[in-house]
């Protein structure tokens, strides 16, 4: 296997075909093997068919469906990364599954990585990065990235993309971030490891396309719960706590 891809689904079921044939171009273009791992956290579409559906229908992508743990999103990408490096992959990326993740930029993220970054990510916020969707989101999104710059001072400024490519070494420090952290937490904590553990990060411009299903990240009844994860992760990088793992892994 050369490149596992882990996506995350909830009721995706109108974007996941378009999803996987668009997958197939990029990985005939690059001429490389691509493992798509759909870890479907309890979806009532048809997701989980027309996943089951492309399954040994394409050339050069294996799809697989994943029983996700049912505890959101981290939890979702945290059991994919497992076992994506339990199969043995060169390299993992996470995208999510509703389509603003284009795989047309999946080929710059792995050349990040053939570069000797460890972590790349896919950023809204540098060089031409851009992003179709509403103005609140954006503005959303950059007060969040100011104020996790203030607190914690990451090495890259779009901490919440989840579009991300992990060398092995990356991905094995990056299932050391807590899942229960929740889903804007977990996101931050894994650059926050990596930078720690002396790894090279690089984020990348792409160009987020608009959703075809509706988010599940960003409402506003949960913007709460994305700030008390946010001081959580905060608290714990300043006490040292976030970085016991690493210490661990050390020994």
């Amino acid at each position: 296997m050369e490149v596992a891809v882990v996506i995350p689904t909830l009721n995706e079921g109108v974007a996941v075909y378009e999803l996987c044939l668009r997958l197939q171009q990029v990985a005939q273009t690059l001429g490389m093997s691509l493992t798509v791992l759909f870890v479907d956290d309890g979806s009532t579409d048809g997701t989980r068919e027309t996943v089951m559906g492309m399954k040994g229908n394409l050339s050069r992508v294996d799809v697989q469906l994943v029983e996700g743990p049912r505890r959101g999103y981290a939890a979702a990408v945290h059991t994919g990364m497992g076992l994506a490096l339990d199969m043995g992959a060169a390299w993992v990326v996470t995208m999510d599954g509703d389509l603003s993740h284009r795989p047309e930029d999946l080929p710059r993220l792995l050349a990040a990585l053939a570069g000797g970054a460890h972590l790349a990510l896919g950023s809204r916020l540098v060089g031409n990065g851009q992003w179709h969707t509403a103005l609140w989101r954006k503005w959303l999104t950059r007060l969040y990235s100011l104020a996790v710059a203030a607190l914690v001072t990451p090495p890259t400024r779009d901490v919440t993309t989840g579009y991300r490519a992990f060398s092995p070494q990356a991905a094995r420090i990056a299932l050391a971030a807590d899942p229960l952290l929740g889903t804007f937490g977990w996101l931050l904590a894994v650059v926050l490891l990596v930078h720690r553990a002396g790894l090279s990060a690089v984020e990348v411009p792409v160009l987020y396309g608009p959703a075809v299903t509706s988010s599940k990240l960003v409402r506003w009844g949960r913007l709460l719960r994305y700030l008390v994860d946010l001081t959580r992760v905060v608290w714990l990088h300043h006490s040292g706590v976030l970085y016991l793992p690493l210490a661990r892994k050390e020994r």
